[in-house]
């Protein structure tokens, strides 16, 4: 457990490292938000858990030039209701990810999320790589609606897919 953690650390040392040319020309801004969505634990290809957590994300993230973005991100499901009682059930996860962007419109992004994460299952905790898609789309100058859907593989045959919606806050 403890080796796990500490690539997840090792994993966002190395995003703030990426993001030191963007952090020296003053163009990065830091940001909050809540977000909700559908997780489904699957193993061996069969069912599995399924449940709508409550996420919370912090960050720091901003334009690389004209067309590209930047942003590291810690992140936290803190809480997951649940209608389906397996072995499979997620309680908590937290973990750390970069997300690369690509601006589609004067207020639109698209994004990668590439990152790893340490999910705490009903019957033991794992470690994961997580690889996601999303959108973001400003509403005021202060926020912005996200929309993702993030594919999560654990060692052997679980897997996490999630499909999440979230409100970003930017705090400057």
């Amino acid at each position: 457990m403890r080796n796990q953690a500490v690539r997840i650390l090792q994993f966002g040392l190395i995003t703030w490292i990426a993001m030191t040319p963007a952090l020296a020309s003053g163009s990065l801004g830091a940001y909050v938000g809540v977000g909700t969505g559908i997780v489904v634990n699957t193993e061996n290809g069969g069912n599995g858990f399924r449940g709508s957590p409550a996420i919370l994300f912090a960050g720091v993230g901003g334009q690389m030039d004209s067309n590209w973005y930047l942003a590291g991100e810690i992140f936290g499901n803190v809480a997951t209701a649940t209608w389906d009682d397996t072995h499979l059930k997620t309680t908590t996860s937290w973990g750390v990810s970069v997300l690369p962007g690509l601006a589609l419109g004067d207020h639109l992004l698209g994004f990668l999320r590439l990152g790893a994460l340490r999910n705490h299952f009903s019957w033991n905790n794992k470690t994961g790589a997580e690889v996601g898609l999303g959108v973001q789309a400003g509403l005021t100058h202060e926020w912005d609606v996200r929309g993702e859907y993030d594919y999560i593989q654990y060692n052997g045959n679980l897997k996490t897919d999630q499909f999440a919606v979230g409100l970003v806050y930017k705090i400057i």
